[in-house]
């Protein structure tokens, strides 16, 4: 039976009950006083309360009456908390937001004063009841006063504060000291950030962070604080740096973020080491904290970099300095180098794979790539990035002349790339074609590399060694790949519609035999010898040209359209021009032009005895005057565009 339930039975109220009940009743008083007067006034004395441990260790009853005790005590502190407490706090900080030493004062007060009452009467309701009250207690301050106050953004303005005023003192102690130009981007920087309400370096205010921090287990969130803090910090440095302009040729980004945080930052840190509590938790904090921010400085510097490498690219050489520097900062964390691929490729989509930009320039820039990736990598996104360039410069129909350019127009040009070599990784399975003038025991090297993954196996890379022509000329495979890709290109130049040069060709060709020998070459030879002897064999026929006796048989109302010594002819050797020799003729000639055609072939087998022509219609091209209203007008365009436009000859006609 309990104490309410002998209340309701008079029968047994004993004077002994009687005065229990007296005890209890005045014991409850008393307990209730000194709570009002924790939680109201936040005045709790252990003497007003020892009476009251006193007389309840004496009592046989008291295993009855603390259960109540607690209860009324945890209702209260319930009521208090998120009422006064609170509130209290919140007007603190509202008054004045920069009142945080008040602000902190009060709440470890009502805390180490709720946490003395509750170790005040550990003896009456028990070490199990003490620890939940503990832990509740705990909790109530978690919520309300870190989640609810946002406890965390109050720390970051404190330390903000501090950073600021720490930064514009320290300036002052090392000015005339730092070297000028740093001197003056950490002025231009500091002067952007003047803090409001400058640093009071209070002691005590960080005695307080200290203690609750530890009380509340809020040291790892101090460290993410002070680290984000810290790398914002850092970061803006940097990023006012590259907005006053990224000097290229004379950047110093990485040294001076590297100088900005030994002599500010981590100097910061160590003086926070003086200001927090002893503590070997917050000595082991602020090294990570210092470790960290080097980590950080090549991290920042990594996306800048990364948001800039395409523009580094195209200044290249004068970048090469910060290329090496962007070579350490990968080398920090080996997952920069597959982002720094990944925003490369879009860079490279966006501004190089594009139809505005010249295919000379692509090369240019395909090239400049190249060297920056053997710098920075040396086979694992070397595939990635350079593949979608390889495949878009074979679509675009002027790389080869563009490549051809490089050998043979420019030779001061192409005696540098002779002497420029990068290290080509391959696959394993993949293997180079090494051009005739190519040491084999040389080219091909074996060089081991971390693999970036967990494990941290090793891999092995092959890769080879080529000059910058070599890569230019294997964009094609092979070099025999170049070679009939050039082949084809020669031929449809010289039956084209532009106007060549053969001599200038026939330079082009030795050049190239120098790269790639006299026999690779040997159609290419045929080809510029058949235009030479066809110009001989052209001039021959109509020197001797007399009145064609075909030419009364003309089907023509107008001979002028085509007449014999208007036709002239390119001999091309069967075999060696790229040239589908047993393909049917499909393109028809009108009736009228065979007649020419004949007459040239009868005067030809005359001359050359013993051999046929065998006509390629579609090939070669046409000179046409064609007359409009508002003039006469001469072009130059293939047979079958002449055939379709003559007949739409108003002049002609055929029977």
């Amino acid at each position: 039976m309990d104490f309410f339930e002998l209340l309701q039975n008079d029968s047994q109220l004993t004077p002994n009950i009687i005065a229990e009940i007296s005890f209890f009743q005045q014991t409850f008083a008393n307990f209730s006083n000194v709570i009002d007067s924790l939680l109201n006034d936040q005045n709790y004395q252990s003497i007003s309360s020892e009476s009251i441990r006193k007389s309840l260790k004496t009592s046989p009853q008291t295993p009855i009456i603390a259960p109540y005790l607690f209860s009324y005590y945890l209702e209260r502190l319930d009521v208090a908390m998120f009422t006064f407490f609170l509130a209290k706090a919140k007007s603190l900080l509202a008054i004045k937001p920069t009142n945080y030493r008040l602000y902190l004062e009060f709440l470890r007060e009502i805390y180490q004063s709720n946490r003395s009452l509750i170790n005040d009467f550990t003896e009456i309701w028990g070490s199990e009841l003490t620890n939940s009250l503990e832990n509740t207690l705990k909790e109530r301050f978690q919520v309300l006063f870190i989640k609810e106050i946002a406890f965390q953004e109050v720390l970051r303005d404190i330390f903000s504060q501090e950073l600021l005023g720490f930064q514009i003192k320290m300036l002052g102690v090392f000015n005339g000291k730092l070297e000028e130009f740093f001197l003056n981007k950490v002025q231009a920087f500091l002067s952007k950030n003047n803090p409001s309400n400058p640093s009071n370096n209070d002691p005590k205010l960080f005695e307080l962070i200290s203690l609750f921090c530890l009380e509340f287990n809020f040291k790892e969130s101090l460290e993410n604080l002070l680290l984000k803090l810290l790398t914002d910090n850092l970061c803006s440095f940097m990023k006012t740096e590259v907005s006053q302009g990224l000097d290229f040729e004379n950047n110093e980004l990485l040294n001076t973020s590297v100088q900005y945080t030994q002599i500010f930052l981590n100097t910061f840190l160590q003086n926070l080491g003086n200001l927090l509590t002893k503590s070997p938790i917050f000595n082991e904090m602020l090294q990570n904290l210092s470790q960290k921010l080097e980590f950080s400085i090549s991290e920042h510097f990594f996306l800048i970099c990364k948001e800039k490498l395409f523009d580094m690219i195209l200044a290249y050489p004068e970048t090469a300095k910060l290329i090496f520097d962007l070579k350490s900062a990968i080398s920090i964390n080996s997952n920069f180098l597959f982002d720094l691929s990944d925003s490369l490729l879009i860079s490279i989509n966006k501004r190089l794979l594009i139809p505005g930009v010249i295919t000379q320039n692509i090369l240019n820039q395909y090239i400049n790539i190249l060297k920056v990736l053997q710098l920075l990598d040396k086979g694992l996104i070397f595939s990635k990035v350079t593949n979608p360039i390889k495949s878009y410069l074979l679509k675009r129909p002027d790389t080869l002349r563009c490549i051809i350019a490089h050998l043979t127009e420019d030779s001061e040009n192409y005696t540098k790339l002779v002497k420029e070599y990068v290290k080509i990784p391959s696959k394993e399975e993949q293997q180079y074609e090494l051009s005739s003038d190519e040491d084999e025991n040389q080219a091909e090297k074996w060089e081991i590399l971390p693999l970036l993954s967990k494990k941290n196996n090793l891999i092995r890379v092959k890769y080879q060694e080529s000059d910058l022509v070599s890569v230019l000329v294997n964009l094609y495979g092979s070099q025999e790949a170049f070679i009939n890709e050039y082949q084809i290109m020669l031929a449809e130049k010289l039956l084209g519609t532009k106007e060549f040069n053969i001599e200038e060709e026939i330079k082009n060709i030795e050049l190239l035999k120098l790269r790639f020998g006299e026999n690779n070459l040997q159609n290419c030879n045929i080809i510029v010898k058949d235009v030479k002897e066809s110009k001989r064999i052209d001039q021959n026929l109509h020197a001797n040209f007399d009145n064609n006796p075909n030419k009364t048989n003309l089907r023509f109302i107008n001979n002028d359209s085509l007449s014999f010594e208007k036709l002239h002819t390119m001999f091309a050797s069967k075999g060696y021009w790229p040239i589908n020799y047993d393909s049917e003729q499909k393109l028809k000639l009108p009736v009228g032009f065979l007649n020419i055609f004949e007459d040239y072939s009868l005067k030809f087998s005359k001359i050359k005895a013993m051999r046929k022509l065998i006509w390629h219609n579609q090939l070669g091209f046409v000179n046409l005057s064609l007359t409009f209203d508002n003039g006469e007008f001469d072009f130059k365009c293939l047979p079958i565009h002449a055939i379709l436009i003559s007949y739409f000859d108003e002049t002609s006609k055929f029977i």
